[in-house]
């Protein structure tokens, strides 16, 4: 069986996702690479998700919440950890998430947008390993429809670009011009992964396929030249790496492999600022939740192998590599014991499912 290359993989027990900001199946016990169902009972389960599924219109047009200068097709977030202080005045509280953030539906859309499309490509797959071809062909159907929605059709489609994510109230222009919303891209990571796995079986219209990696592709170019994109790669902590991940992914997908391999030395650079020789991630050590965010920063890692290595690239050889597996060793010590001991800040409580090393 082909397994996922990267250091982290999905987790066989009890935490199955590789990070609490991960959106993922996280109820099901199996393993993703290649589509695979390797544990008892995750068929049936998965079957009767599928069946309860219902087939809403997932668009980011409809939104009660606007942001000045914004069309209906924007994707629009509000930056989760800031607050107004009583007087007008924007004040970031890091680690402490402001609840008027759920007025804002794009993200939650978003999210369940790819859930649905992981659990009708998983489904997929069940349906044709069963030998059901009908019902293979059905649920192919009801994901396809939810490609139509996000990314094609002129009324529902998203544009291809973050440029309202994570904007701050009360800051006027300012606050919209930012560079850390481009990270709430990163759960169409997993979007990709489960059209890879349609795709093998040969039930994704040629059309759609071509359509939802042109969106791709011109993300990836909003990405690499707007004012946005610009912040974010230059960010020195998570933000930065996930930017990396998510250019290198995204690029490869679309068939922009020599993109995808030119940003090779953008990784390997911020490796060496980010982990010591230690293996300790300074910058996410500065965190109010500091192990979560080392978790998080190293899942950005993972990405960033798994995609280059679709390209031809073997991180592996890096020199730079060892410091993240370093890293790696670091928080799985404390993060295998639900945060226990940890010698950083982590206001809030430390669960296992936030970390899934089972292999390097």
């Amino acid at each position: 069986m082909k397994k996922r290359n990267c250091i982290f993989i999905i987790c066989v027990s009890c935490f199955v996702s590789a990070s609490a900001q991960k959106v993922a199946l996280e109820k099901y016990d199996l393993r993703r690479s290649g589509g695979e169902i390797l544990f008892a009972g995750a068929e049936e389960r998965i079957l009767k998700d599928e069946q309860k599924l219902k087939d809403k219109v997932l668009t980011v047009a409809d939104d009660t919440m606007t942001i000045e200068g914004a069309g209906s097709h924007d994707y629009m977030s509000v930056a989760p950890y800031w607050f107004d202080n009583g007087a007008g005045v924007w004040e970031k509280k890091d680690g402490v998430r402001n609840a008027d953030v759920n007025q804002w539906e794009d993200k939650k859309d978003m999210n369940r947008l790819v859930r649905e499309v992981s659990l009708l490509a998983l489904a997929e797959r069940v349906h044709s390993i069963k030998g059901e071809a009908g019902k293979a062909d059905a649920a192919a159907e009801r994901l396809n429809k939810r490609l139509l929605w996000w990314f094609v059709d002129e009324e529902t489609r998203m544009a291809p670009n973050m440029k309202y994510a994570q904007f701050v109230p009360g800051k006027g222009r300012d606050g919209k011009v930012r560079g850390s919303g481009i990270v709430e891209l990163r759960v169409m990571m997993d979007l990709i992964e489960s059209l890879e796995i349609v795709e093998a079986d040969g039930r994704m219209d040629a059309e759609l396929k071509k359509a939802v990696r042109k969106w791709f592709a011109e993300m990836v170019e909003w990405m690499l030249t707007s004012p946005q994109g610009q912040k974010e790669r230059s960010a020195k902590n998570n933000h930065g790496t996930w930017y990396d991940a998510q250019v290198i992914m995204c690029s490869a997908f679309c068939g922009k492999t020599s993109v995808a391999k030119e940003f090779e030395e953008e990784p390997r650079q911020r490796i060496m600022d980010q982990i010591d020789e230690n293996g300790v991630q300074k910058y996410e050590m500065a965190r109010t939740k500091s192990l979560s965010y080392c978790c998080f920063n190293l899942l950005a890692y993972s990405y960033c192998k798994d995609a280059l290595r679709k390209c031809g690239v073997d991180v592996e050889k890096w020199k730079e590599w060892e410091r993240v597996k370093k890293a790696a060793k670091v928080v799985e010590e404390y993060a295998i014991r639900d945060g226990k001991g940890w010698d950083g800040s982590q206001i809030t409580p430390f669960e296992r499912r936030e970390w899934s090393i089972i292999g390097r």
